[in-house]
């Protein structure tokens, strides 16, 4: 179990993530801009978005905008059943979304 500790808070090593391009930060070295984590080689305010359920980059198309990020509409699933999530209306589980259905 490993973890990182910034900002007066304890994170999970797989949780401690870029604010940029939501992929976690592996490196002893990072830059912070109000008080969020940032890689090194981020930029901030670059055009490229990245999708909160896969970290990969979204080229256009359709997206999920929930819970503060963005998703590809394929990565919106319930954390609980696995399938993806079509109506406006869902629930948290932590960080990740889930059927209202799911969560009883």
């Amino acid at each position: 179990y490993q973890r990182r500790v910034h900002g007066g808070q304890t994170w999970h090593a797989d949780c401690f993530c870029c604010a940029n391009c939501h992929k976690p930060i592996k490196e002893d070295k990072f830059k912070t801009e109000d008080d969020r984590p940032f890689h090194i080689n981020c930029k901030l305010g670059e055009s490229r978005i990245y999708c909160r359920g896969c970290y990969k980059e979204i080229h256009g198309g359709d997206i999920v905008n929930a819970m503060d990020d963005v998703w590809h509409p394929e990565c919106f699933k319930c954390k609980i059943c696995g399938l993806r999530i079509m109506s406006e209306k869902f629930a948290r589980d932590g960080l990740s979304p889930v059927h209202p259905y799911c969560k009883r």
